[in-house]
């Protein structure tokens, strides 16, 4: 189990660092919000 976890985390980081090249992404930090508020926002 904590092989998946740390290939998990290292897979995540990886996808971070190819999104964050791509100049059309812009990363949204959702951390403690409703999903549905940041949706709203995003949509709105």
């Amino acid at each position: 189990v904590e092989a998946m976890r740390v290939r998990t985390r290292q897979y995540a980081r990886r996808q971070l660092t190819w999104m964050r090249k791509l100049p059309q992404v812009e990363l949204v930090d959702v951390t403690g919000r409703d999903p549905r508020a940041v949706a709203t926002a995003i949509l709105g």
